[in-house]
């Protein structure tokens, strides 16, 4: 199976912020967390089981960083949920090519 791509990952972190209820939110976490350690899994076929999720969990924080500075900077700029979305749309593939590089 090919790993994600940017598009698909960027995609599926936009569904998770314009989630309406926590129920969804967690499902389409879920599916993006999934998306995310296959795109590490896949950067790194020879090394072993323990390498492979010492990166996923890297990578997941890098995100979970990522998520909080945003969500940070819209509570402290007064900037609304929509210009937030667009500018974490257009930004994210410095948070992908940070991700990629840890691998």
């Amino acid at each position: 199976m090919a790993p994600p791509s940017r598009k698909q990952l960027k995609k599926a972190m936009l569904a998770i912020l314009l989630s309406k209820s926590d129920a969804e939110k967690k499902e389409k976490s879920r599916k993006f967390t999934r998306m995310l350690f296959d795109l590490v899994a896949s950067k790194m076929p020879e090394k072993d089981e323990e390498e492979v999720y010492m990166k996923q969990m890297e990578a997941l924080g890098l995100f979970t960083n990522y998520i909080f500075r945003k969500s940070r900077e819209k509570s402290q700029s007064g900037k609304n949920a929509r210009s937030i979305i667009t500018e974490i749309s257009e930004e994210s593939d410095e948070l992908f090519e940070e991700i990629e590089s840890s691998i």
